[in-house]
């Protein structure tokens, strides 16, 4: 089973999505890396109000990669619409998870 995410501007999505993957690659192995990247650029090229669907495996690969950047000093300086977007994904993914 997939879940849907609705990102209103996947540009901002992406690009908060290349700075969360910066700050933590050195923490997530290879391949969740390698399908985070993969999926950061889809999004890059989806129109704005858009819909796009990740598996659960993907899914728990963004949890792990958002909450990792959470905990990094870049998470309190980046732009707020970054991390209000990354944040909105990372609660997408949770109420699929749970």
């Amino acid at each position: 089973m997939a879940v849907s995410i609705y990102v209103s501007n996947p540009i901002i999505l992406a690009k908060a999505m290349e700075v969360a993957l910066e700050v933590t690659h050195s923490l997530i192995k290879g391949t969740e890396y390698d399908d985070l990247n993969i999926l950061k650029d889809k999004i890059f090229n989806l129109p704005d109000n858009s819909t796009f669907i990740i598996d659960k495996k993907t899914c728990q690969s963004l949890v792990n990669c958002i909450s990792a950047f959470k905990n990094s000093t870049t998470c309190n300086w980046i732009r707020s619409d970054f991390t209000k977007k990354i944040f909105e994904i990372e609660d997408y993914c949770l109420k699929y998870l749970s």
